[in-house]
């Protein structure tokens, strides 16, 4: 070869090396995720955090149901366990279906149309499955057979997650709505959230308070007691007496799973809003601490009017959680901020006008 000919390919290879090397040196490194973009996204509205509360906790349940019915064909099945998976796979979807048609109309064609096409799909596929009660009465051979068409029919449903979260990412308004919803988890965006867009652990708080602060007003007892009446429907006696130890029993649970989640919160940065959380923690770890460890047979054992008398003094610890409920609303419209969050958090009543708005500035 002669020597411009060498030097020309030389020269050939390394600017093919060098473009190569400028590539491989300018790619993003994996899970690198969207670049930034300088358009914000838009704020965050109650309706959409509402519609994406639905969805999320709508699809969870579906998915689950789903990779629950994979190898039903070859898995070890009874009648009763045929029976029960049956009875589960026709209240999901079922259920699921009904508390989408409740979901109000957004406005966002992509919300609305993905809402609609799930609840049609739902129901197509709970008309496919045997009615439960005639799988009850069945012989234990035919109940297995119609659980494995059961899961083969559930299998066409698709994973529903996936789907949920393309209809988001492809619509910015349910992205700034979607990634500040407590039971959603963030999707990536090369967007930023909008100026003074309130924070998802700023909602997560609020959703978090308004679910726990209010302890003490959701007890059965009150009322005028003492049994049945005039008028009360048949058997009210016993519906009073499940009512009533279903509370008694519950409440330390209760208690103990609010204190975990309450527990669970990082600090917001806004000094009264964190004195409230430390109050309303100790507050009900002591109440916890008070509270007797029912058991059934115990409980079984009392008079509906025992029942009554234990129910009252439950009810009377849980009236001793400190802060109030009623006291949350009043610390919030002091922070603005944090009642921009609170606004939003589905668990919580909206404060009354002149609050500020998502997109409201201001606060510590």
């Amino acid at each position: 070869m002669r020597a411009g000919h060498s030097r020309s390919a030389l020269t050939a290879c390394g600017l093919v090396l060098g473009l190569t090397l400028a590539a491989c040196s300018t790619s993003e490194p994996p899970g690198a995720g969207p670049r930034p973009s300088s358009t914000p996204l838009p704020s965050p509205t109650r309706a959409l955090v509402a519609w994406s509360t639905t969805a999320c906790t709508t699809v969870k349940p579906l998915d689950e149901l789903r990779r629950d019915s994979a190898g039903k064909d070859t898995e070890d099945l009874t009648g009763s366990s045929a029976t029960s998976y049956i009875m589960r796979a026709t209240t999901t979807l079922q259920g699921q279906a009904q508390s989408l048609r409740a979901v109000p109309r957004t406005g966002v064609k992509a919300a609305d149309a993905y809402i609609a096409g799930l609840v049609k799909t739902l129901s197509d596929l709970h008309a496919r499955l045997p009615n439960t009660m005639d799988t009850m009465a069945s012989p234990d051979k035919e109940k297995i057979a119609k659980a494995r068409q059961v899961a083969k029919t559930v299998a066409t449903l698709k994973p529903q997650m996936p789907g949920l979260t393309a209809v988001v990412k492809g619509e910015p308004r349910l992205v700034a709505s979607y990634n500040v919803t407590p039971d959603c988890e963030p999707v990536r965006t090369a967007s930023r959230p909008a100026a003074a867009a309130p924070t998802r652990a700023l909602v997560v708080w609020s959703e978090t308070m308004c679910t726990y602060a209010g302890l003490a007003q959701k007890s059965p007892v009150g009322g005028e007691g003492g049994g049945a009446r005039e008028g009360d429907p048949p058997f009210a006696d016993q519906f009073r007496a499940l009512e009533l130890m279903s509370f008694i029993r519950d409440s330390g649970s209760r208690l103990d799973k609010a204190a975990d989640e309450i527990d669970a919160l990082a600090p917001t940065g806004v000094a009264d809003a964190d004195r409230y959380r430390s109050r309303l923690l100790s507050s009900i770890r002591a109440a916890a601490k008070k509270l007797p460890d029912y058991d059934n047979a115990e409980l079984g054992r009392l008079s509906l009017g025992g029942l009554e008398a234990e129910a009252e003094k439950v009810a009377g610890t849980l009236a001793k959680v400190e802060p109030k409920g009623d006291d949350l609303p009043d610390m919030v419209a002091r922070q603005p901020r944090l009642a921009a969050a609170y606004n939003l958090a589905p668990a919580c009543e909206p404060l009354g006008p002149g609050s500020p708005s998502p997109a409201g500035t201001g606060g510590p």
